[in-house]
């Protein structure tokens, strides 16, 4: 079993919605950190299709059980972000080579703003490389079944909502 770093580190997305290879990516950072903080960050510049009460609300419907994470939202920089709560490790997901370029692009992006922040990278496993928020939300609009896609506590939140058909549940 691998050792804690201890510390905090922040799993960071626009989590719309939150999916299982969100989830696999938590409670990885959750084997290597004391903290781990799943935060929202708001672009002002990207149309989402829940907004960002609906998206952090799934998130706490998601990760609530867990004293060891802290959901949160943010509309600033991860970089200052990561920096005003004493985080110095950003874990992302990569599930291929596109996914690879743009977190390298981030990284770069992340460390001229904080040059004491690092990024740790999780390898999606071969179950995980298909789903997407954007899978996710084809189905819902499709009225097609998610569950396995989300976790149960998004899954549940957006069924409580009317985003899941009743013959879906």
């Amino acid at each position: 079993m691998q050792l804690k770093n201890g510390g905090r580190a922040l799993v960071a997305g626009s989590f719309d919605p939150v999916t299982k290879g969100h989830e696999n990516i938590v409670n990885y950072a959750l084997t290597r950190y004391e903290t781990v903080y799943v935060t929202a960050f708001i672009n002002s510049e990207k149309e989402y299709h829940f907004d960002a009460e609906e998206r952090l609300q799934m998130l706490k419907s998601s990760f609530s059980g867990n004293k060891n994470i802290i959901v949160d939202m943010s509309n600033g920089y991860l970089a200052d972000y990561c920096k005003e709560k004493g985080i110095n490790t950003v874990v992302k997901g990569v599930r291929n080579e596109k996914d690879a370029e743009y977190e390298k692009i981030q990284q770069e992006f992340n460390s001229k703003r904080n040059p004491s922040l690092k990024t740790e990278y999780y390898i999606a496993n071969a179950n995980d490389c298909d789903i997407s928020s954007t899978l996710v939300r084809k189905k819902l609009a499709a009225k097609e079944d998610i569950k396995g896609l989300v976790p149960s506590g998004a899954y549940l939140w957006l069924s409580e909502h009317g985003y899941i058909e009743e013959e879906n549940k």
